[in-house]
């Protein structure tokens, strides 16, 4: 499964009985054993809600939020190899 690129059990089960495998020897009655990079590649996170809940402020740039963060791949035009995010609230 592993070395498959954790394909699916079913198509592994379908591949060593297809007779175009050598040395594939599956047991169909065994359960799958569970596999915890594949439990991880199909969680999937919330998406965020369009409609705001909560307090707003009633100025602009009451709240304001920034991330900086680091970007290896694009350098600015000055070499500076950072992108900052500004939110206002």
């Amino acid at each position: 499964h592993r070395h498959l690129r954790h394909v699916n059990f079913r198509a592994i089960y379908d591949l060593a009985h297809s007779g175009n495998t050598i040395g594939m020897d599956i047991d169909l009655s065994a359960v799958p054993p569970k596999c915890d990079d594949c439990i991880l590649g199909k969680q999937t996170r919330n998406i965020v809600p369009n409609v705001w809940t909560g307090n707003r402020v009633e100025r602009k740039l009451g709240i304001v939020h920034m991330d900086l963060m680091e970007h290896p791949d694009t350098p600015s035009a000055a070499g500076n190899r950072y992108i900052m995010d500004i939110i206002n609230d």
